[in-house]
């Protein structure tokens, strides 16, 4: 599963940590019983749009930021991907 982070121009470390807060808030809205793809425009292109970012991020498009996180299928951080490169990764 892939989706793509809508706080932009950070440190790396800074970016994971977002990705991981962005994490736990996309399990809090599953456990809520929302479906799976409106969790997902919850914490993707919905905040981009309200902060006006969505021609930047939000969603995974050609010319748009390469940041974005890779989940496992329990929805844990396997790797994160930050202006196109890999940042982290779960084995690290």
């Amino acid at each position: 599963m892939l989706y793509s982070n809508w706080c932009f121009n950070r440190r790396p470390r800074v970016v994971i940590h977002e990705f991981k807060v962005l994490e736990l808030e996309f399990k809090k809205v599953l456990d809520f019983g929302i479906e799976f793809e409106q969790a997902l425009r919850a914490c993707t292109i919905n905040p981009a749009r309200v902060i006006g970012v969505s021609e930047k991020t939000g969603s995974i498009k050609i010319n748009k930021q390469a940041d974005f996180v890779i989940l496992d299928s329990n929805f844990d951080i396997h790797t994160v991907i930050i202006g196109g490169k890999v940042a982290f990764t779960a084995h690290d």
